[in-house]
């Protein structure tokens, strides 16, 4: 199972993790349970006690649509497309450690680039993490840091 997996990572690369709040990463144009918000559920209720689902908390300024299926734009006008797309509200009731954010597919990394922009802007001393679950990308691939 795919939980197994991302916990198995998780575990192989921190000791304890460097994140309390999980931010999966919301479909653009349906509010079906993705196999990030699934991942989110299960993680946060074998260990309620440690993570905090930060679904709730994030918000679209704006309905998005599907940009992944508009021919022939661009990376950056994907980019220019989901600015200031999310935002997130503030978490008073818990200390953030970080976060980790989950996308369960990585095609051009635009849309996880709008997710940690909005936690850049709220919370831009706390360090992000990021977990794909399906990278897409053929050539030149790179690991996008959030």
């Amino acid at each position: 199972m795919c939980y197994e997996e991302v916990s198995s990572c998780l575990h192989k690369k921190f000791a304890l993790p460097p994140f309390n709040v999980i931010v999966p990463v919301p479909p653009n144009t349906d509010t079906r349970i993705s196999l990030a918000h699934r991942i989110t559920e299960i993680f946060v209720d074998r260990y309620e006690d440690v993570f905090l689902d930060a679904s709730p908390y994030l918000h679209k300024n704006r309905e998005i649509g599907s940009i992944k299926k508009i021919p022939g734009e661009s990376i950056e006008d994907r980019k220019r497309h989901l600015k200031n797309a999310y935002r997130i509200e503030e978490l008073r009731h818990i200390e953030i450690q970080g976060f980790l954010v989950i996308d369960d597919v990585y095609q051009t990394g635009t849309t996880v680039r709008g997710v940690a922009e909005a936690l850049r802007v709220q919370y831009n001393d706390k360090p992000r993490y990021l977990i794909t679950l399906t990278a897409l990308k053929e050539n030149g691939f790179k690991e996008i840091p959030c």
